[in-house]
């Protein structure tokens, strides 16, 4: 951490005397831990015997009355069924977040435990994280938006927004446009990122049609709405032992199906595997039962978010240059390709 960062954060942690109690003035110590594709950055923050993330939020990052609303449910959760949540604290003025320069920030509790990296997971983790979400998900149906949070976290039944919006992602993804990216990378010395990329494109020439036939045929189907995670896939869901110790990253969450949740963690931790799929399904419907209509929507989900997934970072690489020095986003695409090269087969 440099030095302007250091003393912004303390700027900010300061706001929260009562949080940090004594050991403000004595040993706080703040780390770097980094970001995701967010942009947004992270600080661990250890003052005395408790562990705190310090956020800061890119800019111009989600809307206020948004940011305050995912706080007030992130609240709710956690007091109404003891969901493993991150509620940010109160500054010394009562507000979830602070303004300091010119960046808006929040400090929340550091959950403990740790991703499960194994492939797959063993059985009673993947159960456990099954019925962690689904006691969210349950919990979260009977959540009353204020006024003003209610466009992003209301209750209600009618089409996944997620579908309209891939639809609409789908649509984009022209002929020309893929042509297009793939003559901007073919100039690029080889890299194991254009390789990849190249890849996507192709199965996006293969793919898209079918892609966006299946999105059509569900546009309209009317599902259980209200506020989901939606970027809920195996590095944010922690654990110790065999118990789920935190659901972290609630940024993107808002009203949705539960589908996309489900689509999004199972295939990145099960990948194209329909028995292990089933399995999971199971264990989560026997906390709360899944309808007719949120069972169709979850492998369209997964196959739409793949392919999307894929063209997004297509998009990234061929409007920034196929940088990528920590590896993280070769990692990611390719096992996008993996996947897309197993449904190709089946």
């Amino acid at each position: 951490m440099n030095d302007s960062d250091l003393s912004r954060c303390r700027v900010v942690l300061s706001r929260y005397p009562e949080v940090l109690g004594a050991a403000f003035h004595t040993d706080v110590e703040a780390v770097t831990v980094g970001g995701g594709f967010s942009g947004a950055r992270v600080w661990r923050v250890v003052a005395g015997e408790n562990q705190f993330s310090l956020r800061r939020w890119p800019e111009p990052g989600l809307h206020s009355s948004r940011l305050r609303e995912l706080h007030r449910w992130l609240r709710y959760l956690s007091d109404s069924a003891g969901c493993p949540v991150a509620v940010p604290a109160e500054s010394c003025e009562g507000a979830s977040v602070v303004c300091e320069g010119g960046a808006v920030w929040q400090l929340e509790p550091w959950l403990p435990g740790a991703p499960d990296n194994a492939e797959p997971p063993p059985a009673n983790r993947l159960t456990a994280a099954m019925q962690a979400l689904a006691v969210l998900h349950r919990t979260s149906q009977t959540y009353l938006a204020s006024h003003e949070g209610a466009q992003w976290f209301s209750v209600r039944v009618g089409p996944s927004p997620a579908v309209l919006e891939r639809l609409g992602l789908v649509r984009s993804w022209t002929p020309r446009l893929l042509s297009e990216a793939r003559l901007r990378l073919m100039p690029t010395v080889p890299t194991r990122l254009s390789e990849l990329a190249m890849q996507v494109i192709e199965h996006g020439e293969r793919t898209l049609f079918s892609v966006q036939g299946e999105l059509e045929a569900v546009s309209d189907l009317a599902v259980p709405l209200f506020p989901c995670l939606r970027d809920v896939w195996r590095d944010h869901i922690l654990f110790e032992g065999d118990c789920v110790t935190g659901l972290i990253d609630a940024a993107a969450a808002r009203t949705e199906t539960v589908g996309a949740d489900l689509s999004r963690y199972l295939g990145s931790t099960l990948g194209n595997d329909p028995e292990r799929w089933n399995h999971a399904l199971e264990r989560y419907a026997a906390v709360r039962p899944l309808s007719d209509s949120e069972r169709v929507l979850i492998p369209i989900l997964d196959r739409s978010n793949l392919l999307l997934s894929g063209l997004h970072w297509v998009r990234q690489i061929v409007e920034s240059g196929p940088l990528d020095p920590d590896g993280r986003i070769a990692e990611r695409l390719s096992r996008i390709v993996r996947r897309l090269d197993s449904h190709t087969s089946r």
